[in-house]
């Protein structure tokens, strides 16, 4: 998904709806449905929606529908070949959303036999359509096919007239954007959210009441939404959240033990950028329950070796980011290296001093290690440390002006031809 090749990226970037919708973005719903659909035979008829009260879930009861597969990617490309474009997963809030990329806006004349096509594949996706190009009777007839239909609407009025659609008491997953954000009251309209993105909004106070009454919410995203401190009163609600992304907000350390009950999260976004926090101990201290993280950043070069110690307990950690940590020692780096799972290691910025890197020796399962910023000759100095830790693989740089033949001829020769130092492309 990254351009730069990082072994990290695909892991602990992954793309949010926020990142995604503008300030000025058209409202945006992922629908989650199962709703009868087109008969094989039936040519250009309607899709007719099943009873409500008949069925409850895409896999019965209250399990959530199952996460597409490439291989459902390339059936629903080929179902839809005659109008262009191509299918392919979307692993964001939606947690691996089939999205259908069109080359071309979809005609009302089309629907009719999309929805056919769309229903004889019998895939789980997402449909990102051009907006206003339909009419409202077309976007109806798409909301009742089978299966995930992600809907981009020109304004609230056509959202309102789909959520009149009895599949709406269905809809698992949502992002929005645009005139609905002023409302999140409409959220009550859907008892079964499980994941919901709230794309870059100014959104503040009262206005993220309605997110309380969310309880059965997996996955939010609120990046960019000029949330303060205090918004994030209203997460203590959500106790279910596994997914959570809170960058480029007005947050301090003081807001984030709001986020210290929410023991169920394996992904929490703090990702550096305009407004973010920068870290302290003491904001360690409040992540120090999420002990299900399975990827973390760290920012902050007031972080040091005694903040650390409260990542001891995050066992499930995978991925870890370090953002000029430059007080950290070869202690804090150990305390690192004590992590039973982690694989990936990014640092950021200013690096902490290159002995501090002995630390990570007994890391047992470190495969890949990436610096954003780093010369030659400071990654040389590190080569009697980082050759030791038992698994790694690679060591990724800047692909710059630098010339790192040298270096990586010396890691390889200190590490049996283990490790290579690959610059990023």
């Amino acid at each position: 998904m990254h351009s730069d090749g990082s072994p990290f990226a695909p892991a602990h970037r992954q793309l949010h709806p926020a990142a995604r919708l503008g300030r000025a973005a058209p409202l945006v719903v992922v629908f989650w449905l199962f709703l009868a659909g087109c008969e094989p035979n039936a040519g250009r008829q309607e899709p007719t929606p099943t009873d409500p009260a008949q069925t409850q879930s895409p896999t019965g009861g209250d399990k959530p529908a199952p996460l597409p597969t490439k291989e459902d990617a390339e059936r629903l490309t080929k179902a839809l070949e005659p109008f262009g474009g191509a299918a392919s997963l979307a692993p964001d809030v939606l947690n691996g959303v089939l999205v259908w990329f069109l080359e071309r806006p979809l005609k009302d004349a089309d629907v009719p036999e999309v929805a056919c096509r769309l229903e004889e594949a019998g895939v789980p996706f997402g449909l990102r359509m051009q907006s206003g190009t339909l009419t409202t009777e077309s976007y109806r007839r798409l909301f009742a096919v089978r299966h995930t239909i992600e809907l981009i609407a020109v304004d609230e009025r056509e959202m309102r007239a789909l959520l009149d659609h009895p599949g709406s008491d269905r809809v698992e997953r949502m992002q929005i954007g645009g005139p609905l954000v002023k409302n999140l009251d409409l959220l009550k309209r859907f008892p079964r959210v499980r994941g919901l993105g709230v794309g870059n909004v100014m959104l503040t106070g009262a206005v993220l009441d309605p997110l309380a009454e969310c309880r059965e919410l997996r996955s939010l995203s609120l990046s960019g939404s000029n949330l303060v401190d205090a918004d994030l009163a209203v997460l203590t609600k959500l106790t279910k959240l596994e997914w959570l992304w809170l960058g480029g907000n007005k947050l301090t350390t003081d807001g984030l033990v709001h986020v210290a009950g929410l023991t169920e999260l394996n992904s929490f976004d703090l990702k550096p950028g305009y407004f973010n926090p920068v870290f302290t101990d003491v904001t360690l201290a409040h992540l120090a329950r999420l002990t299900k993280l399975k990827s973390l950043y760290i920012q902050g070069p007031d972080v040091t070796d005694a903040g650390l110690t409260h990542i001891k307990g995050m066992t499930a950690l995978r991925m870890l980011s370090l953002h000029g940590l430059t007080k950290v020692s070869e202690g804090g780096m150990r305390i690192v290296a004590g992590l039973p799972e982690l694989e990936f290691v990014e640092v950021v910025g200013a690096h902490p001093p290159a002995a501090s890197f002995a630390g990570l020796r007994g890391a047992p399962k470190l495969k890949h290690l990436e610096f954003k910023a780093i010369t030659p000759a400071a990654l040389g100095a590190m080569a009697e440390h980082l050759s030791q830790v038992p698994r790694l693989a690679e060591i990724h740089v800047p692909n710059g002006k630098d010339d790192w033949s040298a270096v990586s001829t010396r890691y390889a020769e200190a590490s049996g031809g283990r490790i290579k130092v690959v610059p990023r492309k």
